[in-house]
């Protein structure tokens, strides 16, 4: 058995599976936030309307605006459309800010800094 080939063997996966685990947290769709700032009520699917999304970065924003962008998910496509401009504290990680949801379907919500993606969620809304 050649030992270094299966080492290496192993470090790649390794580095694969550190690599895909590390795309930031999701983001949570809830119906609002405690007076902690915790969701209240989060999950993955909801009627449309108004929710409130959290997004929780692994580091201080270190910036002042925050990119929000909605995608359709159609088809196994990401079809945009909006891109929302959030105020962040850049000492925080967390941020949470009202989502109007109003079409059915199921969609992809990034969250970016200077273009840079550090929070996704996907969430899936009936009438």
């Amino acid at each position: 058995m050649n030992f270094k080939k299966l080492n290496t063997g192993l470090l790649i996966i390794v580095a694969i599976m550190m690599l895909s685990c590390s795309k930031g947290n999701p983001i949570l769709f809830c119906e609002g936030v405690d007076d902690k700032g915790e969701g209240v009520s989060c999950g993955k699917k909801f009627s449309t309307g108004e929710l409130t999304a959290i997004v929780k970065a692994e580091k201080p924003f270190k910036e002042k605006n925050m990119e929000v962008v909605i995608s359709q998910i159609v088809d196994g496509e990401n079809i945009k459309l909006q891109t929302m401009k959030i105020e962040v504290d850049p000492e925080k990680k967390q941020k949470s800010f009202n989502l109007p949801m109003y079409n059915p379907g199921t969609f992809q919500v990034d969250a970016k800094i200077k273009g840079k993606n550090i929070s996704k969620g996907t969430i899936t809304l009936v009438e």
